[in-house]
């Protein structure tokens, strides 16, 4: 019942159409099972592990990533950090 610590979040390489995710740092007593990226707000997926490469940008806009460590129980972390991109 007890949620995972939240994972930091960092973005690199971006272009004008992506940007790679990674993260670091989420720990649950049972173990973190997945991984839900949201973009400005919006949940744009789940993966299983680090990194992510966010594809399908628009270029020279502003994005704000955020991500959820979620573990086998369905318990969600809170919020990573904001990483904003600029592509």
């Amino acid at each position: 019942t007890t949620p995972p610590t939240a994972p930091t979040l960092s973005a690199a390489g971006t272009t004008s159409v992506s940007t790679i995710l990674s993260w670091s740092g989420a720990t649950d007593n049972a173990g973190i099972a997945a991984y839900e990226i949201y973009k400005d707000g919006v949940l744009l997926t789940t993966v299983s592990d680090s990194p992510y490469t966010v594809t399908g940008l628009t270029p020279s806009t502003n994005y704000n990533f955020v991500v959820k460590a979620k573990d086998a129980s369905d318990n969600k972390s809170v919020d990573s950090n904001i990483v904003t991109v600029t592509t």
